[in-house]
C-alpha cells in the first residue's frame, strides 16, 4: 500500500469519525498553508541546505497533501481556493 493511500485513509478516519473535533483545525491549516505561504516557507532555505530540486518536490508533495485534505473534508469543490 502506498503512503499516499494511508495517509488519506487516516484522513477519511478522521474527517468521518471526529470531524466536528478536527474541522477549525483542518479549516486553519487550510487557510495558512496555502500555495504561496508553502512556497515561501520551502524558498526561506538556502540552495545549499535544500537543492532548487528538492524544493520544487518538497512544494509540490505539501501542496498535494493540502489539495487531498481539502478533497476529503470539503469535497472536490473547496470553497478556500
Amino acid at each position: 500500500m502506498k503512503k499516499e493511500n494511508l495517509h488519506n485513509e487516516v484522513l477519511t478516519f478522521m474527517a468521518e469519525n471526529y470531524y466536528d473535533d478536527t474541522k477549525k483545525l483542518i479549516d486553519k491549516i487550510v487557510i495558512v498553508l496555502d500555495k504561496k505561504n508553502i512556497a515561501s516557507l520551502i524558498n526561506r532555505y538556502p540552495n545549499d541546505i535544500i537543492s532548487p530540486l528538492k524544493k520544487e518536490l518538497l512544494e509540490f508533495f505539501l501542496n498535494k497533501k493540502i489539495e487531498y485534505l481539502k478533497n476529503i473534508y470539503y469535497g472536490k469543490e473547496s470553497y478556500y481556493e
